[in-house]
């Protein structure tokens, strides 16, 4: 079966466990390795994701904040390390954030994404730009945890 057919109809409780299993832990996972804590709110309020979009022909990772409050107040934070993070990010970054929530992204063209001769090329693009993801927003998200 093609992986990225797979992934693409996973929730995120099913990229939980599959993570839990490989990994041999439990709980929350992926917000404790974004932001070092066992907190769990700001996961409802605050994610990195990665997607494949045939239509549009591109893949990308993107960090978002929800519009409840506790995201707007998390991006309300983060819009004052706007020039920071796209400084650490890079040019290619999409800004969409503001005080009412939104994110940043990266996208990469693909005029086929499920090419099978395209997958290491996929795979390296996720590693590098959710790692980079991660790296960059973890510890602006556990400082501000602690702040509010």
């Amino acid at each position: 079966m093609d992986y990225a057919k797979e992934v693409a109809r996973w929730t995120y409780e099913d990229l939980q466990r599959e993570i839990n299993k490989r990994l041999k832990t439990s709980g929350n996972t992926l917000y404790k390795i974004a932001c070092g804590s066992d907190v769990d709110e700001p996961i409802e309020h605050a994610w990195i994701g990665a997607y494949f979009m045939k239509s549009s022909k591109r893949i990308g990772v993107y960090f978002r904040c929800s519009d409840a409050q506790f995201g707007r107040e998390i991006a309300q934070q983060l819009q004052n390390d706007r020039v920071e993070i796209i400084e650490e990010l890079g040019s290619d970054i999409i800004w969409t954030m503001d005080e009412g929530g939104g994110g940043a992204g990266v996208r990469l063209p693909c005029d086929d994404i499920f090419l099978p001769e395209n997958r290491e090329q996929r795979k390296e693009f996720f590693a590098v730009w959710t790692n980079n993801f991660i790296n960059t927003f973890r510890p602006r998200l556990k400082r501000i945890v602690e702040e509010i």
